[in-house]
């Protein structure tokens, strides 16, 4: 049910024994106690709300307080990692409608980018960290991660280096917006990485939210890359943005498949609009295009 909190918008849920408030604007996701929970589906008073919340901030210092009077771990395994997301671009050649990173205080340093060094440490970092754990997965993320493609071939290089003095065994992944992989770029890494394009699901769509910073569309472009790797493309996952302005996952999960992808996923940018129903309507709409 979604009901009108201190003036926002949240919807509260719980699943087993968790309770939970999702903040429709905020797109925040606060864990509730069952009392808490109860208190604000049955529309009591803001001031019962007002006292629950104080009495759980209350616990919540308690438990901080607990937490330092407790002498430090100094075990060098006080965490075990199997895997890390690289940053390898913050910038990126689109200007996407719903991208946070449009946000004035995201990054000022609009070229920055990921050098060697750090990408090393970090590798070194995992497997100094990596416990008994064999398998390791490394994310490349940005931006668009391949304007920095030559750092990207050089942690390859380097993971394979460390998979023959370790025994580990590295994976890897990609995010791209898909305009600047082309045929020799995907040569260069079809064996090692797994890749997921960017497509919001029809060239109206996709053109509306996804254009260049010039403001040019970027959906023939795309188009075009996946002509050069038309014998490759069922190896390709792609991800469609849906927001309440493209709210027709049938046709983008249609669109998509008769396109050639095998591995279709969507993922939801925060309503943009006052309707309620958004989440309700997409949850409908992702029915549809769920297997019977």
């Amino acid at each position: 049910m979604s009901i009108k909190l201190f003036k926002r918008s949240f919807h509260i849920y719980h699943y087993k024994d968790n309770y939970f408030a999702l903040d429709r604007k905020g797109s925040g996701l606060y864990s509730l106690s069952k009392e808490a929970y109860e208190t604000i589906l049955h529309n009591k008073s803001e001031a019962d709300i007002k006292e629950i919340i104080r009495e759980q901030c209350n616990n919540i210092l308690q438990t901080i307080q607990m937490l330092k009077d407790q002498p430090p771990n100094t075990s060098k395994d006080q965490f075990i990692l199997n895997g890390l997301w690289l940053g390898v671009a913050h910038c990126c050649n689109l200007n996407c409608s719903y991208c946070f990173a449009k946000k004035d205080n995201y990054l000022s340093d609009n070229n920055l980018k990921m050098d060697f060094n750090i990408a090393k440490n970090a590798i070194d970092f995992l497997i100094k960290h990596k416990g008994s754990n064999k398998n390791l997965n490394i994310t490349f993320f940005g931006g668009e991660p391949l304007l920095n493609f030559d750092l990207i071939i050089e942690v390859l290089n380097y993971s394979e280096k460390i998979e023959k003095e370790t025994g580990a065994k590295f994976s890897f992944s990609l995010t791209t917006n898909g305009t600047l992989l082309d045929k020799k770029k995907y040569d260069l890494i079809k064996d090692k990485v797994e890749i997921m394009i960017s497509i919001d699901g029809t060239k109206e769509i996709h053109d509306q939210n996804r254009k260049f910073k010039n403001g040019y569309p970027s959906w023939d472009l795309i188009m075009s890359n996946l002509h050069s790797l038309k014998d490759y493309i069922n190896r390709l996952a792609v991800r469609a943005t849906i927001s309440d302005d493209s709210l027709n996952l049938v046709n983008i999960y249609k669109n998509l498949k008769e396109m050639g992808f095998k591995y279709i996923f969507f993922t939801e940018t925060v309503p943009n609009t006052s309707d309620n129903k958004c989440i309700e309507n997409f949850n409908i709409e992702l029915l549809g295009v769920v297997p019977a």
